[in-house]
């Protein structure tokens, strides 16, 4: 698939119309919402004084691992980037996490080859921002493909919260970023947060010992603009953006799970979605399966049993929303 051009993104100057004494006329105030993105300090802290009155917000559930938990992305802008804060109700607790925004750039409603995504995250507090694009073979940072990486990023956490912000350009010129202008002021949005497992103990991120909540689904964009002012619109609701594998269904608690060879779980583990909101959604449609079959066997109503064999498996439930691409929720089973 080719590149996708920058010219459609390119935005002409004009000059300033002349007053009738053949002066130019003054220059206008820039609007309150540019100055007061010019403030926003990346530090993953949210205290001072007006740093983010004037952002756009979209409020949201969090599958964390106790359960869903309020959370708010915010945005806005100055004259030359963009910003983002994730602020997730409930502390990191010493734990990783990551927060992911991913872009459509030509905002056709498609993921395609060279879209944006941007990555901040780590064991808070933790700096520096991951700039990155959907390659042939999935995610591929640009510094790796003659691209640079445009941008900052802090974590921080409190006894209550867990924050995210973010800068990244509005136009960087470089071919694998977004390129916002008053010409595009809008881009295809979707983000995802990742929250670690009490007990992890893998360094991947796909390990199966993070819970994951896809804004607004899987392949689903909400829509942002940039110009004349920041907003955030379009999410659509009913679609799955979160699927939690519980040890059964009477408990709403995800954690990872330990089984001894020749075991079975009586009960089948437990399934739940939800949209973005918070809302319940149907799993009818969902399928189970193992990473590993010889370490861990699951069966078509979600009972787990093992063999001879030690290691590590994970199940995976996967629900199809509307679009056909699979939200996942995984639970991580070690079996010695």
């Amino acid at each position: 698939m080719p590149r996708p051009s920058l010219a459609g993104y390119l935005v002409s100057l004009g000059a300033l119309a002349a007053c009738a004494d053949g002066t130019a006329p003054p220059r206008p105030e820039r609007p309150s919402l540019n100055k007061k993105a010019a403030y926003v300090r990346i530090d993953g802290v949210i205290s001072r004084t007006n740093e983010w009155r004037d952002a756009a917000s979209l409020k949201f559930m969090v599958n964390a691992p106790e359960g869903l938990v309020p959370a708010e992305l915010l945005s806005m802008r100055d004259e030359a980037n963009l910003y983002f804060a994730v602020i997730i109700q409930r502390p990191a607790g010493g734990l990783d996490g990551e927060a992911i925004i991913a872009f459509d750039n030509d905002n056709d409603g498609e993921r395609e080859l060279y879209d944006d995504q941007i990555f901040a995250g780590g064991v808070p507090p933790a700096r520096g921002l991951a700039d990155a694009h959907l390659g042939s073979e999935g995610t591929t940072f640009d510094a790796l493909e003659g691209g640079t990486n445009d941008g900052d990023a802090a974590v921080a956490s409190t006894a209550t919260t867990t924050t995210y912000e973010i800068r990244h350009p509005l136009n960087s010129g470089d071919l694998y970023d977004v390129a916002l202008t008053k010409a595009a002021p809008r881009v295809g949005l979707e983000l995802l947060v990742r929250i670690a497992i009490p007990g992890l103990a893998g360094p991947l991120i796909d390990s199966g010992e993070f819970t994951h909540t896809q804004v607004a689904s899987w392949g689903v964009f909400c829509t942002l603009t940039a110009f004349p002012s920041t907003s955030i619109t379009g999410c659509p609701s009913g679609e799955i953006a979160s699927v939690r594998v519980t040890p059964n269904p009477d408990t709403h608690e995800v954690r990872l799970i330990t089984m001894g060879p020749h075991q079975t779980f009586i009960q089948p583990l437990g399934l739940f979605a939800y949209d973005y909101l918070g809302n319940p959604m149907p799993t009818t449609s969902c399928t189970w399966s193992s990473s590993d079959e010889s370490v861990v066997d699951v069966d078509d109503q979600g009972h787990i049993s093992t063999g001879a064999n030690t290691g590590t498996a994970l199940i995976i439930a996967s629900c199809p929303n509307r679009v056909a691409l699979l939200q996942q929720g995984t639970v991580k089973v070690t079996v010695q």
